[in-house]
């Protein structure tokens, strides 16, 4: 199984159900969207999307992170480990952009 990694951006209406969905392969591409949606005045979530899979079983997981006031959370939602490149890009982007 091959795990992949994307960075996501989510606009979001105001009850919090996801409007649209648009991932990213660095960190810098979903941050620039993030602040161009934010600058509209959308509400958006911006985070870290793990997908396991291959061509044969396709996709088999799919978990999320996302960047909170409070920062980056220690797992992906359902538990897996965020690997340490992932968490230094993290928290180089955190400290660009904030919460």
């Amino acid at each position: 199984m091959n795990v992949h990694y994307e960075w996501v951006v989510e606009e979001l209406d105001d009850h919090d159900d996801i409007i649209e969905c648009h991932y990213w392969d660095t960190p810098s591409e979903a941050a620039k969207l993030r602040d161009e949606l934010q600058a509209e005045g959308k509400r958006v979530d911006f985070g870290v999307c793990r997908r396991v899979g291959d061509n044969i079983d396709g996709e088999v997981d799919r978990q999320y992170a996302y960047l909170t006031v409070e920062g980056w959370p220690d797992a992906f939602e359902y538990g897996a480990a965020i690997p340490k490149y992932i968490r230094a890009q993290m928290d180089r982007i955190q400290s660009e952009v904030g919460a």
